[in-house]
C-alpha cells in the first residue's frame, strides 16, 4: 500500500484495507460476553498509513504531533521543565524542516538557497562537501554551521541555542500556536541531513568509492534504504508522561496529570476515555450552542 500523495510506502503492519476482517474479528470476539464487560484495545483496531505521523507516549498509545506541541507549550508553563532543554527535541515523529512525512525527504527551497549562496561560509562549505575522503565529523560540523546560516544566524550560533531563540522570538508575536515546522531541525537530524547530502554529491561524482550508505545517514529496512531521521527520541519522557493521563476513577482530583495541567483530556488518555470523566477542562460552553 502506498500513499498516492507523498508515497510513503505502508509498512506491513497497515492494515487498514482489511477493515472489513478487522471488524468482523472484533464482532466474534463479542459474542458469548456481557455487554456490559465487553472492552475494546487498541491494539486491534485497523492500523492506517496516518498512525505512523502520530507520536507514541506509551504501549498502544498515540498522540498527533500538533497536539503535542499545543500541549507542551501549555505544560512548560509550569516551570517543570526547561524550555531550553525540550526544544532541543524535535517534537515531531519526524523533523519538519527537512521531511514532509515519514521517510520522505523535502524537496529544496530553491529562493531560500539562491538567497545565501552568496554567504561566504556557504561557499566554502560546498567547496568542502565536493571534496572526496571527508570524515562524518568534519561534514557535520561544517553542515550545522551552514544550516544556521540558512535560518538567518551566525555559523558559531549552535542548533539547539538557535532553536530557542527563534521559538521564543516566534512565540511572543505569533497569533497562534507555533508549529515545530517553522523552527530550525535539531542538531541530531541535521547531523544525518549533511550525511546524506555528502554521500549523495560523492555517488553524483563518482567519486564514492566504497562509500557504505548505511554509514551515511541512511539504513537498511525491508530491503529498502530509508533515511535516518535522528538519534534522539521526540520528546523527553516525562513530557510524554505529563500531556495525557491514566486515570481509573474519572479524573476527579489533581492526581489527574491533565486536570492539574488544566489540560481537557483527549482520546489518547487511558480509562477515563471509557468511563465517564469528570475533568472541568472537558466542558465546553453549552450556552452558545442554545441559541
Amino acid at each position: 500500500m502506498r500513499n498516492i500523495v507523498n508515497g510513503v510506502v505502508a509498512k506491513s503492519d497497515v492494515n487498514v484495507h482489511d477493515y472489513e476482517f478487522v471488524g468482523r474479528k472484533i464482532m466474534y470476539q463479542m459474542i458469548g460476553q456481557p455487554a456490559f464487560t465487553v472492552s475494546f484495545k487498541r491494539k486491534d483496531t485497523a492500523k492506517t498509513l496516518g498512525d505512523a505521523a502520530a507520536v507514541r507516549v506509551a504501549p498502544e498509545q498515540t498522540i498527533d504531533p500538533a497536539l503535542l506541541f499545543q500541549r507542551f507549550l501549555v505544560v512548560s508553563k509550569t516551570g517543570d521543565f526547561s524550555l531550553e532543554d525540550v526544544i532541543s527535541y524535535e517534537l515531531s515523529p519526524f523533523p519538519p524542516a527537512l521531511f514532509e512525512a515519514k521517510d520522505v525527504l523535502l524537496k529544496a527551497d530553491k529562493p531560500q538557497l539562491s538567497h545565501a549562496i552568496i554567504d561566504q561560509l556557504l561557499q566554502s562549505c560546498s567547496n568542502e562537501f565536493i571534496t572526496p575522503n571527508k570524515t562524518r565529523a568534519t561534514i557535520e560540523d561544517l553542515g550545522s554551521k551552514a544550516m544556521a546560516v540558512l535560518f538567518g544566524a551566525k555559523c558559531t550560533e549552535p542548533l539547539p541555542s538557535l532553536r530557542y531563540k527563534m521559538f521564543v522570538k516566534k512565540l511572543s508575536s505569533a497569533k497562534s500556536f507555533v508549529t515545530p515546522e517553522r523552527l530550525p531541525p535539531t542538531a541530531s537530524s541535521t547531523k544525518f541531513h549533511c550525511q546524506r547530502v555528502y554521500y549523495q554529491i560523492m555517488v553524483w561524482t563518482e567519486q564514492g568509492g566504497n562509500m557504505d550508505a548505511a554509514n551515511w545517514g541512511w539504513r537498511v529496512e525491508e530491503n529498502v534504504l530509508v533515511p535516518i531521521m535522528s538519534e534522539t527520541n521526540v520528546a523527553p519522557d516525562n513530557l510524554l508522561k505529563m500531556i495525557h493521563c491514566n486515570c481509573t476513577t474519572g479524573c476527579t482530583t489533581l492526581r489527574c496529570s491533565c486536570r492539574r495541567y488544566g489540560l481537557p483530556c483527549h482520546t489518547v488518555c487511558g480509562q477515563c476515555q471509557v468511563e465517564l470523566c469528570s475533568n472541568p477542562y472537558n466542558q465546553h460552553d453549552s450556552e452558545d450552542d442554545d441559541d
